[in-house]
């Protein structure tokens, strides 16, 4: 994926490294300069001509649905992007739907600020050029071929259904690993397998999106200091609706307006 009106030669280049490695390529166009006339008429003003900025925030959201439908369907089990600054937002717009584990490699002369926030949102292998993507030369040579030989080799590989055994997330951060440390041991006694999360706001977002997925079986959210961070604008805050996802409303006219989504597992659990 990149656009091709400000990174052709170096898509053809990566393109060419990836099929002499066996494998087959899918070429994602989200360059604006062929609709760059069209009007912005979203927010009434007819007159108005989107900026470049704006059509490529458009496109992304199309491209988002179509990449999806490509990964549902088997036609892709991998990504890779080749982008400047306003490029990598794009590749993290349009990748935010794929699954955990999904291989989302970003070849990327962005900024560090934005390639970190990039990183909060989403499990994308970063590969930060350094020097600017403008045209083949010695230094894009090596980075495009390290990439394109990196991606070829990666695969998806679908979860399986069903599971063998219970899943329980753990939050850990610092001071509460002893904690966690004793929840995974007493777990895998009792043939549960378990992934810890770092309470650090990245590592609780992702938690919570995986909830959403029903990823797991139960979570145990030892660690809440994303929570703190939010309130009082700490640093590593996980965002308004961390904790969310492990419950889900019932009758609002209970007194309980909601419950734990894992409520009968931890039941089962604690009588074991």
């Amino acid at each position: 994926m990149a656009t091709l009106d400000t990174k052709g030669r170096e898509v053809s280049y990566l393109a060419d490294i990836i099929a002499t490695c066996g494998r087959k390529t899918v070429l994602i166009d989200v360059g604006t300069s062929s609709i760059a006339g069209r009007t912005k008429q979203a927010d009434g003003n007819r007159d108005r001509v989107a900026s470049p900025a704006e059509l490529l925030k458009e496109i992304a959201a199309t491209t988002r649905v179509n990449v999806h439908d490509l990964q549902a369907s088997g036609t892709i089990s991998a990504i890779i992007g080749v982008a400047g600054g306003k490029g990598s937002a794009a590749f993290g717009e349009v990748v935010s739907d794929l699954p955990y584990g999904f291989p989302k490699l970003l070849v990327s002369s962005a900024r560090p600020a934005l390639l970190a926030e990039l990183a909060v949102h989403s499990d994308i292998i970063l590969y930060p050029t350094l020097v600017d993507l403008c045209g083949i030369n010695a230094f894009t040579e090596r980075v495009l071929e390290n990439a394109g030989r990196a991606i070829a080799a990666m695969h998806y590989r679908r979860a399986k259904a069903g599971r063998n055994k219970k899943i329980v997330a753990i939050t850990a951060f610092g001071v509460t690993t002893p904690a966690a440390n004793l929840c995974m041991a007493r777990l895998a006694q009792a043939g549960v397998d378990t992934i810890v999360f770092p309470a650090n706001g990245a590592g609780g977002r992702k938690m919570e999106q995986l909830i959403a997925a029903d990823e797991f079986d139960a979570v145990i959210d030892l660690t809440t200091t994303e929570l703190a961070d939010e309130i009082v604008g700490g640093t590593a805050s996980a965002g308004p609706d961390r904790t969310q996802g492990s419950f889900t409303p019932i009758d609002p006219s209970s007194d309980r307006a909601w419950r734990g989504r894992y409520g009968q597992f931890w039941s089962a659990f604690e009588c074991a």
